[in-house]
């Protein structure tokens, strides 16, 4: 279990019983490589091992190996390509190795693809650095479908290839369907290409399958749920998605 220990600039890893794995990275000091100026969501890459950390503060993604030992970072502050203002929260694809970032303050995701030192798989993205490259992103300021208000926790369900987005201060979340190829099956819409909106549930309240900023999200894919942190409304609720999910990452 990885913890994000924000206010204390690093990740501490424990066992699953809750034992301490006496591990722990991450500095405060601006000048180490390590730096983290306050950590806001963990990722693993299960391919290489790599551990994806974003921080809030430098507006960047820092990575790490699974010793703690620090590998490279990329982005920086901005809204271009490969830019961030507060990401907040990412998850693995890891059948196609695929890297989602929630860029909150930029009302968008991501994408990068997580290449291990391999070519980009298409000519048009756009190398970040020898093991990343940039691919595409979508959103932007808004409550329509595809468009997002500070969207934070992702969730990502594999065997369907649904990716969860809380849409946090929409108080609701959208599902999207990564397709490969040009056309969207029936019944979706094509955000970009590759994406497709799927649904939306949720609204602001506080009764059953209403939300107050929800923000963390997480695949249970033994029993085909999802859990939600219904953060203002000081809850976790749990909700029933398609079954077959098969791993999943969250903020």
């Amino acid at each position: 279990i990885y913890v994000v220990d924000s206010d204390n600039n690093q990740i501490q890893r424990f066992q699953s019983d809750g034992d301490y794995d006496n591990l722990e990275f991450g500095s405060d000091n601006s000048s180490d490589d390590e730096y983290l100026g306050s950590p806001s969501a963990i990722a693993i890459d299960k391919k290489s091992d790599y551990i994806y950390v974003a921080d809030s503060t430098t507006d960047s993604i820092s990575v790490f190996d699974d010793d703690g030992d620090f590998q490279f970072n990329f982005g920086d502050t901005g809204s271009d390509d490969d830019e961030f203002r507060n990401p907040s929260g990412m998850v693995v694809d890891d059948s196609n190795h695929i890297l989602y970032v929630a860029d909150t303050e930029n009302n968008r995701i991501q994408i990068f693809e997580l290449t291990d030192g391999d070519n980009c798989s298409s000519g048009n993205d756009e190398i970040v650095n020898d093991e990343v490259c940039f691919v595409d992103n979508f959103g932007s300021s808004g409550s329509s479908e595809g468009k997002f208000d500070e969207p934070a926790g992702l969730a990502y369900d594999e065997d369907n290839d649904l990716l969860y987005v809380a849409d946090t201060e929409n108080n609701r979340i959208q599902v999207f369907e990564i397709v490969s190829g040009n056309t969207c099956p029936s019944g979706t819409d094509e955000i970009i290409n590759g994406v497709c909106f799927v649904e939306e549930f949720g609204s602001s309240g506080s009764t059953d399958g209403k939300f107050n900023s929800p923000s963390g999200l997480a695949i249970d894919e033994d029993n085909g749920m999802l859990y939600v942190a219904d953060t203002d409304n000081h809850r976790i609720q749990m909700l029933s998605v398609p079954n077959g999910t098969s791993s999943s990452s969250s903020s």
